[in-house]
Formats: C-alpha cells, structure tokens, sequence
C-alpha cells in the first residue's frame, strides 16, 4: 500500500486540497498556535488542581475583574424545539454570577457556616477536548468538556459531565485570565442586551447608556407578558397581604373582645394623635402601601 491512500486530502473520495485544519475558521475565528494550546491546557490543569485542593481564594485570582460566570438551565425538548432546550440570557440559570458574588461565596465558606458542605465535599475535575481559537478583539475563545466527581459522606456520590465556552484574556499572574464562562465578552453582553430591549420597544436614545441602566427600566415599566403576570400573580398579592397584616396590627382606641379583665372593653391609651403618628412612621418604613 502506498503512502497515497492515506492522504487526509482524498481519503474516502474527498476531494478538498486545503492546507489542513488549522486553517479552518469558525465563526470567522482561526485555531490558535500549538504553544497557546499547551499553555491554556496547563491554565486549566491549575484550575482544576485549585479547586480540588479547595483553595478556593486561589481560584478566584484566576478570574477577571469583569468576570460574567453563566450556567444556563437546560430542558428535554422535541427535536423541532432544540433551540429553546437551553435557557437563553436573562432566564433561569444555575449561576448568573459576577467576581465579586463569587467573592461572597468563598467568604461564606470559610466562615464555617456553610452546613451542607461540612464535612467537605471531595472533587475531581478532568478536563479535555481544549479548542482555542483567535478573535479580532484579541482575546481567546476557548472551548472544552469536563467530567466532575463529586463524592461527600459514605454514600453520596455525583457524576457532572458538560461543556465550557470561556473567553480569555493573555495577562494575570498565571499568564491567562477567565473573562466570560459563557463565550460572550461584556461588550457582546451589552449589544445582546440592547437588542433585546429593541425588540421590547424600549429602544434608547443613546446607544452608549449602560445596559444595567436599561435593565431596571424593563424592570420598573415592564413590556413583556410574562413580567405583567408576574406582578399580577406574584408582587400585587404580596402586597395586598402586606398591607392587610399592617392593618391588622394597627391598634384602635379600644380593643374589644375577652381578655384578662373579664371581657371588658379595654382602653389602649391611644389618641388619636398619636395613631396618626404610627401611621405616617408606618408608612415612611415602607410597611404602609
């Protein structure tokens, strides 16, 4: 047999005479050299190795001050309906954190009164299938798969299995840092976010507002049916039975009813001065509606 019927460019009656996969683009994006390979490999492997160890501090310096750490919901869906099994931005989401919640976290769990995780949880994280590619804006799009054991007590045993699309940026003190665990840098983030409101005719004036801004004003004068029946099914309730526990607790000049003094009428002391007074305290602590 020759050499020849082995060429990957003939094999099994291809006909393609490209220079090879590493000239392949994605999304307009080319595969990054064999030397940024290896050392996001290694960037990986010390994550890995951090968060096995439970040095969870550690762990954190990996990540960017801009840090957007998304873990979406997932659901069985027909396979006509494949596009809407993963929960899109803004849904529910396993996590939807910042560096800084993340922050939160670790505190709580040095504090010793993380009670689910004490005794501690044993882990281990492999990681494969690392693909990194160049993108015009000069960070790394990296895609790779784990396999997580997850093992606590005598008997409680998890096994995670899943993906990770990860934007990096070339500094920090481990050569690398983790910008977006969602493949999306904040900038993308924003322009999803404008678009989204776009379509909810909440276009806004100024294309350089803060997309945050723009998310409390969805949340302040709600467009979609799904936020109106929330407030009508969930917010207004809660309201009224606020208001009507308040109204509950507030005394009258008598109390009525059997008591201690034989059921008779009971003066409260309260003028009516006095219950106005309550009323407006009341209200200014928000507990009046």
């Amino acid at each position: 047999m020759s050499d020849s019927h082995l060429n990957p460019a003939t094999l099994n009656g291809a006909t393609s005479v490209g220079a090879g996969i590493l000239d392949d683009e994605i999304d307009g994006m080319r595969l990054a050299d064999a030397d940024t390979h290896f050392e996001v490999n290694q960037f990986y492997f010390l994550e890995a190795e951090f968060l096995d160890d439970g040095r969870f501090a550690d762990w954190l310096e990996m990540l960017a001050e801009d840090l957007h750490y998304w873990a979406p919901t997932r659901t069985n869906r027909l396979r006509r309906q494949q596009a809407l099994a993963v929960s899109a931005p803004g849904e529910a989401a396993f996590y939807d954190e910042t560096k800084d919640s993340l922050a939160w976290r670790i505190r709580r769990y040095d504090s010793g009164m993380a009670w689910a995780e004490d005794p501690p949880s044993r882990t281990r994280h492999l990681i494969s299938n690392v693909s990194v590619r160049e993108r015009s804006d000069g960070l790394l799009q990296s895609r790779s798969a784990f396999i997580v054991y997850r093992n606590r007590l005598q008997t409680e045993v998890d096994l995670y299995a899943g993906g990770r699309n990860d934007v990096l940026r070339r500094t920090g003190a481990h050569g690398f840092e983790i910008v977006s665990l969602d493949g999306r840098s904040l900038a993308e983030q924003a322009a999803q976010l404008q678009s989204i409101l776009r379509q909810l005719g909440q276009v806004s004036p100024d294309p350089a507002v803060q997309p945050f801004q723009e998310r409390q004003d969805f949340v302040t004068q709600p467009h979609s049916r799904k936020a109106r029946v929330l407030i009508a099914r969930v917010l207004e309730p809660l309201q009224a039975a606020r208001s009507q526990f308040v109204l509950q607790l507030t005394p009258g000049p008598f109390q009525e009813g059997p008591s201690q003094t034989g059921g008779a009428r009971v003066d409260t002391g309260q003028t009516g001065q006095s219950r106005a007074l309550d009323q407006a305290k009341q209200k200014s602590l928000g507990l009046v509606v």
